[in-house]
């Protein structure tokens, strides 16, 4: 079954490009609505090493990579979080970078994020 998305800002749903990137920023949202960022987020160096140091978040966007997309878009992570049932109203900022062409997704406090399945 499809996956539908949408992010309501200030009344209106946002016209974007719709790539897993989005769906996986809407994922991350979600998850950290609930549990701190540090609970959430791994940061690691150019080698790939877990590295320890502040997050500056959400003023320095998160970077999402097309790998974590892929695994953020999966009925597992998506199916752990509230957008499993249906809708998540946002009470605090998120902001992401898509590593893959830099794009990034400024998600507001009061921002809707809303997923449904269909039949087509």
């Amino acid at each position: 079954m499809p996956l539908n998305t949408q992010i309501i800002h200030n009344g209106e749903a946002l016209e974007l490009s719709w790539k897993d990137f989005h769906v996986a920023a809407m994922v991350m949202a979600a998850i950290m609505e609930e549990k701190p960022v540090e609970e959430v987020v791994v940061v690691r160096d150019k080698e790939g090493n877990i590295v320890d140091h502040d997050i500056n978040y959400p003023e320095e966007p998160i970077t999402v990579s097309t790998q974590e997309s892929f695994w953020l878009c999966s009925y597992p992570a998506i199916g752990n979080t509230k957008l499993n049932e249906g809708k998540v109203v946002l009470t605090k900022p998120h902001h992401f970078r898509d590593a893959y062409d830099g794009e990034i997704l400024r998600l507001e406090i009061g921002d809707e994020l809303h997923a449904w399945r269909s039949c087509r």
